[in-house]
């Protein structure tokens, strides 16, 4: 039929990149170094113009507070706004590195790094990071003309 564009075909790997993999808070969401995990939160602000780093980070929560292992972090700008609250979505990417243990549970958590009283918003056990891939066995087995 005129008009109609081919299907694509995808593999499994290349539609998880070009779609990603969402988590809603409390689920968990399998990770393995090298992927990235993207945070979005949502926080209300009411002030005067301000400045200030979104930080994300993947890690466990410990007696003395939260061991951050994979970090990432971006600016934010909160525009003026002196009688209502201004609602606001932040994003994070967080680089899973070799920093962390495959086969382990991890937290998540986020904050604004100068502004602590805006809370640390934090949601447990919900990172699996999966071990490395690994192969054996490669060789080639025949060749031929064809």
């Amino acid at each position: 039929m005129e008009g109609l564009e081919s299907p694509r075909v995808y593999t499994i790997e290349q539609a998880l990149e070009e779609v990603g993999v969402e988590a809603l808070p409390g689920e968990k969401l399998q990770v393995a170094v090298g992927d990235t995990v993207r945070v979005t939160a949502s926080i209300e602000y009411m002030g005067p113009a301000l400045d200030d780093t979104f930080r994300g980070a993947i890690g466990t929560r410990g007696f003395a507070g939260f061991d951050e292992i994979c970090v990432g972090q971006v600016a934010v700008h909160f525009n003026p706004s002196l009688t209502t609250f201004t609602p606001y979505t932040l994003t994070v990417d967080i680089p899973i590195t070799s920093a962390i243990s495959p086969g382990t549970n991890y937290d998540l958590y986020v904050k604004l790094v100068n502004h602590p009283g805006a809370g640390t918003p934090e949601v447990d056990d919900v990172i699996d990071v999966l071990g490395a891939v690994t192969f054996r066995n490669f060789k080639i087995t025949g060749y031929n003309k064809v």
